[in-house]
């Protein structure tokens, strides 16, 4: 359908404000400022104005109800995670397909997870919309206590909670924080927790930075909180985490290590600090730290045996190796384990002796058994898009591989990492499904080759254009792998086609592939996606009136870029919590943490790199922009919905042409981990009715 002919009404009037600041001598207009304060009756106004004209809007979409209808089936697939073992329990993540939340259950032999499971925690009975979530959940050492952190709202923000497990009794340990897991010392009663100065209550919208946390261990029965690092420069995160030494019989010592990463915000780099942990009158004492590697590469602790750390680094190489280090040397230096090949090596775990490793071949993943001396044991044989190794207990051999594909959403695997014996355990059924897929490669402008996955559904035999989604992040190292989705399902099964773009600033490829798409490069990411819209129409596989851009947070900004400097090119774009004004984003919650990525706004080279590509002041007046569909979360704690918000209202007083340009803003809704099921189906139909309302796809279906 063309934009004409879907008829809509003026887009609601959004107040300009006189706001005018000079910034390293630019004269910068943000008439939209006062949508920043997300609780303001006058934001909350607009934000109900925007959702009636949408909600208006997506009635006119066609096959709003297929795709919902459809997209239910997909999303009703059971999967289970089964995340680690403590004490004397492993714990499972269960989703039966039907309930909002998955559940946690245990059992004493993993082999029970399957047939008699008992389930400790069922996030559905927390609040009555299903969108209070869990984020973590362990077991103490002893058995006795389950300690579990909840968000609510899709907030970064969680609260933990603990209960006694022989008699149900249940406890605030009073232990607010974000981004910590749930780590036991030995003692059964203290937590290892980052702690931050300014904790949220999550009554209202999110956008204030938290401060820089200091890393403590907190006894729970006494509330007493032990410093472990104190807060590091400006922007330092920790990711601690806990080992547990046992003795020839298997039993736990009540001795380990604390193993300490330090970050700058989402720096690629990181730094090493550890800690001898042991037990005096019964009670857990951590000892002076000792650094191990600066934080002059990527540093990822895989585990420790003995005194033996072994570590998965860049140091030397962009595509890593491993390394071991033995903590009980005068002077621990990097003894080499696993060396580096041209493909990179994404993951290493621990079980047992044996290490388990993943090369990523071309971004497909190769699983591969190795000896803690370093000798290769032999591959495992496994066919998938993407893979997620748990080995619950380090000191035991079983690895779990959750295996997914295009045409497979999860295939559950056991490996006995001595052996090398593997076994199917679980598996979940598409039907007759099949995606086709085909691993191109498109031309940037400076010459770079950028694979992408283009798929469609096999059985689709239609010639010519097809109305394709191109989707892809590029940013972060995070890797964009050919796993499966839902939404690509049923995208293709109504006739439709799906690229997959591996850009550069992704992990794809390793480090050097990384800084290639960050800081003053990050131009290369938008041209990459550029290059694969460009490579699509030249293949005759889509057209300008056929071709649709999608990505999310960090994807967002790539999409907003994209339809800000190539317009013509798109019929839709969809940016969901996408970062879109580059020029205040530092000022909000955990922003100033992305500066590794998009520099510092407040020194002047890196202003004017952002200033080149931030969507939000590069919109031009009068210009004609494809059908846009700004997608957020009123209680986006992490990318605030101001970025949305102030994108919107700028795109929809500049538009020169007939397409809309919509916003979804969603309700107790956060950056999107722990969304009900209802939420994500509805939220996957409109999208993909939007985008096939304007690419010109009837469904098949």
């Amino acid at each position: 359908m063309s934009a004409m002919s879907f008829a809509i009404g003026p887009a609601p009037q959004t107040r300009r404000d006189d706001v005018v600041e000079i910034l390293h001598g630019r004269t910068i207009e943000d008439p939209y400022r006062w949508l920043e304060d997300a609780d303001s009756p006058d934001t909350v106004d607009w934000v109900e104005r925007q959702r009636a004209f949408t909600e208006e809007a997506f009635t006119k979409l066609r096959t709003r109800e297929a795709f919902r209808n459809r997209l239910t089936e997909l999303y009703s697939l059971p999967g289970d995670t089964i995340d680690k073992h403590c004490g004397g329990r492993y714990l499972m993540w269960h989703d039966d397909g039907d309930a909002a939340q998955p559940v946690v259950q245990a059992a004493e032999d993993w082999r029970d997870l399957f047939d008699r499971p008992i389930t400790l925690l069922d996030p559905n009975d927390w609040s009555e919309d299903g969108t209070t979530s869990l984020k973590d959940a362990a077991i103490s050492p002893d058995g006795s206590t389950l300690a579990w952190a909840s968000s609510a709202a899709g907030s970064d923000w969680t609260s933990f909670t603990l209960r006694n497990v022989a008699t149900g009794e249940e406890r605030d340990p009073r232990i607010r924080t974000k981004f910590s897991t749930v780590s036991w010392f030995p003692d059964s009663v203290s937590l290892l927790v980052l702690d931050f100065p300014d904790k949220e209550t999550g009554e209202t919208a999110v956008t204030k930075a938290a401060g820089d946390p200091r890393l403590v261990m907190v006894r729970t029965d006494t509330g007493e909180r032990t410093e472990v690092l104190p807060a590091g420069p400006e922007g330092t995160f920790y990711w601690g985490g806990i080992s547990h030494e046992t003795d020839e019989n298997g039993d736990r010592t009540g001795e380990g290590w604390v193993v300490v990463s330090d970050i700058i915000g989402t720096s690629h780099n990181s730094g090493l600090t550890v800690f001898r942990h042991h037990l005096v009158d019964g009670h857990s004492v951590v000892e002076k730290g000792r650094r191990i590697a600066e934080a002059d590469a990527s540093h990822h602790p895989v585990g420790i045996v003995g005194s033996t750390f072994f570590v998965l680094t860049d140091d030397i190489t962009p595509t890593y190796r491993l390394v071991a280090i033995d903590l009980a040397a005068d002077e621990p230096t990097p003894s080499e384990v696993i060396a580096s090949s041209e493909y990179p090596l994404s993951t290493v775990v621990l079980a047992g002796e044996t290490l388990v490793a993943v090369y990523m071949v071309d971004v497909s993943p190769r699983i591969s058994r190795w000896s803690t001396s370093g000798e290769h044991l032999g591959d495992v044989d496994i066919e998938a898009g993407d893979v997620h190794l748990t080995a619950p207990d380090e000191h035991q051999p079983d690895v779990f591989i959750h295996a997914t594909g295009p045409s497979s959403p999860n295939v559950v695997y056991h490996l006995d990492a001595t052996s090398g014996e593997l076994e199917k355990i679980q598996s979940a059924e598409v039907g007759q499904f099949h995606a086709g897929v085909e691993r191109r490669h498109a031309t940037s402008v400076d010459g770079t080759q950028v694979p992408y996955w283009y798929m469609r559904d096999e059985s689709n035999d239609a010639t010519g254009p097809l109305p394709t989604i191109v989707y892809g992040y590029g940013g972060f190292d995070i890797t964009i792998t050919n796993t499966h989705s839902p939404l690509w399902q049923a995208w293709m099964e109504a006739g439709g086609a799906v690229a997959l773009v591996n850009a550069r600033g992704g992990g794809e490829f390793g480090s050097e592939w990384y800084r290639d798409g960050v800081l003053d490069n990050k131009q290369h990411v938008f041209d990459d996606h550029i290059a694969v819209l460009l490579d699509l129409i030249e293949a005759g596989l889509a057209t300008p009136a056929t071709l649709a851009i999608s990505g999310g947070s960090n994807g967002g900004l790539m999409v907003g870029a994209v339809l800000t400097q190539r317009p013509e090119l798109l019929a839709a774009a969809v940016p969901e919590v996408g970062v879109l004004d580059l020029l205040r984003f530092h000022k909000f919650s955990s922003g100033a943490a992305w500066m590794s990525d998009y520099g510092n706004p407040e020194d002047t080279h890196d202003f004017e790199v952002e200033l080149a590509y931030s969507p939000l002041h590069n919109v031009g007046e009068g210009r004609h922009y494809p059908a846009t569909l700004v997608m957020t979360g009123d209680h986006d704690d992490r990318v605030v919905p101001a970025h949305s918000h102030k994108f919107t209202a700028t795109l929809q007083r500049a538009q020169g042409g007939d397409a809309p340009i919509l916003t979804r803003i969603d309700q107790s809704v956060g950056h999107g981990a722990g969304r009900p099921r209802a939420s994500r189906v509805d939220a996957s139909a409109d999208k993909l009715a939007f985008i096939a309302e304007f690419t010109g796809l009837t469904p098949r279906f």
